[in-house]
């Protein structure tokens, strides 16, 4: 089972501890989700990317800073086409064969507003400074949530949606890594998965391939690593993780 402690869970308890009330994104349940997002959607994505430039995150998921800074703040549809996009080449497959296509390109597209929007991890880090009560636990986090995300993909019926979460946390934390940390955590990694046993080692592969170009710098694509996957809870059809 993923571990109940997270990145966002210790943030949430900073804030609170604090008394400071936060500009959050609350979560669009998908039956709900009839293609419409908010302006507040579109800021905290715009806080995020302002505050992600440059680092592992933005590179892992190739978030588009640029463009998202040149959005106007009322531009919600803009935000939700590019979310749309995102959706289409991140998670590819059909839209509009009937009505189970489209609620399946829902949740892609609304995952990327949870990656877009770094879920809420920015805006609570903005907030807080990043204090060093949370800065000294940053490489724990990080390996606790790699940790639980493998153990939780090694399960015969994971739970896909909540190990992708984490692994964005677990991304988000290492993003926030001193360079030396950072590499300290990126071999501490290799000697996890050179630990697995085959053929999850081979599976999980794909996937690590593609943090391993992040963590080089370079953006996970098929021009690089062609089998390098980003790793995403939500698939069109049946998610490629479950297939045998």
């Amino acid at each position: 089972m993923l571990s109940p402690v997270s990145v966002q869970d210790e943030l949430r308890a900073l804030a609170e501890r604090a008394a400071i009330t936060l500009p959050m994104v609350e979560e669009i349940p998908q039956a709900e989700f009839s293609g419409d997002l908010t302006e507040v959607h579109l800021a905290a994505a715009q806080r995020a990317a302002k505050h992600l430039g440059g680092t592992l995150y933005a590179t892992y998921f190739s978030i588009p800073t640029a463009e998202l800074a040149r959005l106007a703040p009322t531009d919600v549809a803009a935000f939700v086409r590019l979310c749309d996009a995102r959706a289409r080449v991140m998670a590819p497959g059909e839209r509009g064969g009937g009505g189970a296509s489209w609620v399946a390109h829902n949740r892609t597209l609304l995952e990327q507003v949870e990656v877009l929007t770094a879920d809420n991890l920015a805006v609570l880090v903005g907030a807080l400074g990043m204090v060093p009560s949370l800065a000294v636990r940053l490489p724990e986090l990080a390996r606790a949530g790699f940790t639980a995300v493998i153990d939780e993909l090694q399960r015969p019926e994971p739970a896909l949606i909540a190990a992708a979460r984490a692994w964005r946390e677990m991304i988000f934390a290492a993003a926030h890594l001193p360079k030396p940390a950072l590499t300290d955590f990126n071999t501490w990694t290799g000697e996890q998965v050179a630990r697995l046993p085959q053929p999850f080692r081979t599976r999980f592969g794909t996937i690590y391939a593609a943090l391993c170009l992040a963590v080089a710098g370079i953006p996970p694509g098929p021009e690089h690593v062609p089998e390098a996957r980003v790793f995403l809870g939500h698939a069109p059809g049946r998610h490629w993780w479950l297939e045998s």
